[in-house]
């Protein structure tokens, strides 16, 4: 009996196997790299939405208040003095005043913001009140040292 020999063999030997499942680790390394950072990425930007909506929830509360009864939170019911003034590294999400941090749920982990409201009256003589809100939080910004931090300002006067 003689035995056929085909010269052209259909397959792929162990050397191309793991040759082509080593490409492919690779890739998918590559891609897993790139589906963290949209995570980290979608996530800041979900921490600085939430943060504009404390902004503007403070300042509606604000504005909705009789403006002679307006204060400043972080000091203690003093008006503070526009030179005085300090920024974002005074808002702390471990403040003195409880009043002072609010605690957010952002895709279900528990984000603390911490708050802080300056309110300068410009003309003593009368009610316009200028406040300042501002919302901050430990988590940074990506690819920066930056915490994540909101401020918004507006004008609140008294109904003539």
């Amino acid at each position: 009996m003689v035995q056929i020999v085909k010269l052209n063999k259909k397959g792929y030997t162990l050397v191309e196997t793991l040759v082509a499942m080593l490409i492919f680790s690779f890739v998918l390394i590559f891609m897993l790299q790139g589906f963290t950072l949209a995570y980290r990425i979608n996530f800041e930007k979900l921490i600085k939405t939430e943060a504009v909506k404390l902004a503007q929830n403070e300042i509606e509360v604000l504005r909705n208040m009789d403006p002679s009864k307006i204060y400043d939170i972080n000091n203690d019911g003093t008006f503070e003095d526009p030179s005085n003034r300090t920024d974002c590294s005074t808002c702390t999400t471990n403040p003195t005043v409880p009043e002072c941090a609010v605690t957010r749920q952002v895709r279900n982990v528990n984000v603390k913001f911490g708050k802080k409201v300056i309110v300068v009256q410009p003309d003593p003589d009368a009610e316009i009140y200028r406040v300042t809100v501002t919302i901050c939080t430990n988590y940074k910004k990506f690819n920066s040292d930056d915490k994540i931090s909101h401020t918004i300002s507006t004008v609140i006067a008294k109904d003539l």
